[in-house]
């Protein structure tokens, strides 16, 4: 990835920002390089899955 709508990526920490800060049904235009070859991809912002971390918590015994 080098861009998200329209503004540069520099970091993984970075993307992964953007992409939480967008909202669902959001579309969010990125830009990035294939193969050496700039490609560009519009993807649409689904609700987060639960993670197997916030499973794991729900199935343990108190006592």
């Amino acid at each position: 990835m080098t861009a998200a709508d329209g503004r540069p990526i520099r970091s993984a920490a970075q993307f992964r920002n953007m992409i939480g800060l967008a909202r669902v049904g959001e579309d969010v235009k990125l830009a990035l390089l294939r193969n050496g070859a700039p490609l560009t991809a519009v993807v649409r912002i689904a609700p987060a899955l639960e993670s197997n971390n916030a499973l794991a918590g729900r199935n343990r015994l108190v006592r």
